[in-house]
């Protein structure tokens, strides 16, 4: 029984570092960093990039957007970059060739990291910008983004991503998403940030490393930039808009997507960061993102532990065994009625479900590649 209760309080403790303890320290070490200082004016020359799969609907809306941009013109260019659409995205695209945008029509669906990989090898600027067919920029985004750079310290960053939502599993991630801003503003602050946004991803173009087809620009071009002695920024100001997924399917769909390729990218890179000694960000990523993915595993296990543990009768067991079972007595209901704190407890278990679903297949060698997958 003593081996069991010593995994009890170890899988516990990992959970509660990673959910409680962690974010809390970051907090508790940003008291003891200056602020950061904003940068002078820096107008290099950037090439936005738009890799996109039958946005027929979003395409246009989207262009228009980049277009208002409080940014030279001449300083700036539009890729829109058609993965096999079916629909009427490239024709849509083709209006807006005389005024500065570019479309690279690919015939066959290949994958964002194909489609990327081809974009940059055309792209003109100096830094790039990688960002979705459904996301909205602030007019000032590029400016407020891009003058990170101007400090040669900084390889590759983003802009603050704001989502809004139609549903309550929407919400639930909403509220997900201000606490990890939270924590990537912090790590940031700390100058140990290894996170970045895809949909609003900056990065010097001379850093741009090909990416395999698995992957995406948002995972190992963070990793493979920390590596060569770069820093990430975190452009507070560069403010971008998307929607958060609706339903259940499509959240459960998403969360599996993202950890599949995000986990995987991470475990291919481990090496090179052991190698070049990036002892720091090693200890981010097992903290911030390694132990969150498992997550779902710790709670499984703990609930198992727990119960073969009641068997001593003590009081203390029973009390965190109770406390799982109104957890998920709270997340059924949120499933089934329109209770607010049942709806997180639902998504948060949605969530990790779909975490562990992803880490499985990665285990058995599958993987993510093309938007219909």
């Amino acid at each position: 029984m003593l081996i069991v209760k010593s995994l009890f309080w170890l899988f516990l403790f990992l959970l509660l570092y990673a959910w409680c303890v962690y974010p809390l320290l970051l907090a508790v070490m940003t008291r003891f960093k200056k602020v950061k200082s904003q940068y002078s004016e820096y107008v290099p020359a950037v090439s936005i990039i738009i890799a996109a799969y039958n946005e027929e609907k979003v395409i246009a809306r989207r262009i228009k957007n980049l277009l208002e941009q409080d940014y030279p013109k001449e300083k700036m260019e539009i890729i829109v970059a058609s993965d096999g659409s079916t629909d009427r995205t490239v024709e849509i695209a083709k209006k807006y060739e005389g005024q500065g945008v570019r479309v690279l029509d690919f015939k066959k669906n290949r994958g964002r990291a194909a489609v990327h990989n081809d974009a940059v090898d055309v792209a003109k600027g100096e830094i790039l910008l990688f960002t979705d067919a459904e996301t909205i920029f602030e007019k000032n985004f590029v400016k407020n983004g891009v003058k990170w750079l101007a400090n040669n310290r900084y390889g590759c960053g983003a802009g603050e991503f704001e989502f809004y939502y139609k549903d309550d599993i929407g919400r639930s991630e909403n509220i997900y998403w201000k606490i990890e801003k939270k924590m990537r503003y912090w790590e940031f602050w700390l100058d140990i940030l290894p996170f970045a946004s895809g949909g609003c991803f900056f990065i010097r173009k001379e850093l741009y490393e090909k990416i395999p087809y698995y992957s995406d620009i948002d995972n190992l071009l963070t990793l493979s930039t920390i590596a060569k002695g770069y820093k990430i920024f975190y452009a507070k100001d560069a403010k971008a808009y998307d929607f958060a997924v609706q339903g259940e399917k499509s959240y459960f769909k998403k969360r599996v997507r993202t950890t599949l390729r995000s986990f995987g990218d991470m475990l291919n890179y481990i090496p090179v960061l052991l190698k070049k000694k990036k002892w720091v960000t090693l200890w981010v990523l097992f903290s911030h993102r390694i132990l969150r993915w498992l997550t779902g595993f710790f709670m499984g296990i703990l609930f198992i532990l727990n119960s073969i543990i009641l068997i001593s009768g003590e009081l203390l067991y029973w009390g965190f065994f109770l406390t799982q079972i109104i957890f998920y007595s709270f997340a059924i209901a949120g499933k089934y009625q329109k209770l607010k704190i049942g709806r997180i407890f639902y998504s948060f278990l949605l969530a990790n479900l779909a975490s562990s679903i992803a880490i499985i297949n990665l285990l058995i060698g599958k993987r993510i590649f093309s938007y219909k997958s």
